[in-house]
């Protein structure tokens, strides 16, 4: 639940609430239309914002899907002249130490201790630190 944001003064004498980093300016400090019109205000600002945590569900996704995702974008994004660059194969070749370790993991479980994992794959495998590094980016 956010935090409930500030029924504020203003040096003009404006009552102000700050809301998702836009000003509302209410009327004349203290008065009981400022009140009113700061409740209203703040009332919808956090009942859009339960409403947000609370919607539908997001997909669940694994690496391997988030990988393919990606992968679907680059063909479509990395091309010259209407053909894929060779980023597209720098991107798949990235990405293979890190499906074959942890493809059916949630994406939401990943971290940086298991990058690390992925990296000493690479490091068994033979790659240089210049070439795992730029991966690894």
């Amino acid at each position: 639940m956010p935090r409930k944001p500030k029924y504020r003064n203003h040096s003009s004498g404006q009552a102000r609430v700050c809301i998702n980093g836009k000003m509302h300016y209410l009327g004349k400090y203290d008065s009981p239309e400022s009140h009113a019109l700061y409740e209203r205000l703040v009332g919808d600002y956090l009942s859009n914002a339960v409403r947000e945590q609370t919607g539908p569900k997001r997909q669940v996704q694994t690496i391997d899907r988030l990988a393919l995702a990606y992968i679907a974008f680059a063909t479509s994004y990395y091309r010259k002249d209407g053909r894929e660059t060779s980023e597209v194969y720098n991107i798949r070749l990235a990405l293979r130490p890190l499906i074959r370790r942890f493809g059916t993991t949630l994406s939401s479980d990943f971290g940086p201790l298991r990058l690390k994992q992925v990296r000493e794959d690479m490091i068994a495998a033979g790659c240089v630190r210049t070439s795992i590094n730029r991966q690894v980016g």
